[in-house]
């Protein structure tokens, strides 16, 4: 044994060191870890400490493999990798509060990004917007009336738990109008979304074309105001010649 030590600290706990660069292989005929613990719940490495942590990590059963981070008697954190047809690989992150879970983040292979709550950045968030890397298909513009009418509202999520009043509009209005690539729906009952940056950005492109359109025209209409304005105090001059003479 060298090195390796096997023996008891005091009379509290059990002082183990493998003193190797070699690992180490437990359960080989496929039983699993269990630490601090003596009931299997199927997950091939589970570590409690105490009554109420828990640290369990479970193998890929039906497409799904995870690491649960339990705190407290009811509360449960877990990351999961998922498989399926419709969105390919993807990886979960949930939350269980005794009773309800709850689905925090999901990240899937193809690179899209879905969150529940609020996202926080102390840094910049941008998107790839590069026109050398783009083929235009055509050019976005949107009536100013369409942008007057649109819904600016304050609500609840009702599936939610949280009662924070937000404020946004409805993904349905703009998909409804020429900005409709903006929005991304969905066939069945799950949630609508729309890029409420994109939308920002055309219909406040849109706002400005028709500032700059009022201004030249009012600048056309100064100018032709400023030459009948001149054109008339020399007609009042010249009826006043008339008047003099006559």
């Amino acid at each position: 044994w060298d090195n390796n030590v096997i023996d008891s600290v005091g009379t509290s706990y059990l002082h183990l060191n493998y003193y190797s660069t070699f690992p180490v292989s437990l359960c080989y005929g496929g039983g699993n870890v269990l630490i601090g613990t003596d009931v299997d719940e199927n997950a091939i490495l589970q570590v409690r400490g105490g009554s109420n942590p828990r640290i369990a990590l479970y193998p890929d059963v039906d497409n799904v493999s995870s690491l649960d981070f339990r705190y407290t008697r009811n509360e449960l954190w877990q990351f999961s990798a998922r498989y399926n047809s419709a969105q390919n690989g993807y990886f979960n992150v949930y939350y269980y509060n005794g009773s309800t879970w709850s689905t925090i983040l999901q990240l899937y292979k193809t690179g899209g990004v879905t969150a529940t709550g609020n996202f926080t950045a102390t840094g910049e968030v941008t998107s790839g917007s590069d026109e050398r890397y783009k083929r235009i298909e055509s050019y976005a513009e949107i009536d100013i009336e369409t942008i007057a009418n649109a819904p600016i509202i304050n609500f609840k999520w009702i599936d939610r738990e949280d009662d924070k009043l937000h404020l946004g509009s409805t993904a349905q209005y703009w998909y409804n109008t020429s900005l409709c690539n903006g929005v991304i729906p969905t066939d069945d009952e799950k949630l609508w979304t729309m890029g409420y940056g994109q939308i920002a950005l055309a219909g406040l492109v849109s706002v400005a074309k028709k500032v700059v359109n009022h201004e030249e025209r009012l600048q056309i209409v100064e100018t032709e105001l400023a030459y009948y304005k001149k054109k008339s105090q020399m007609l009042e001059q010249q009826l006043n010649e008339y008047r003099r003479v006559s």
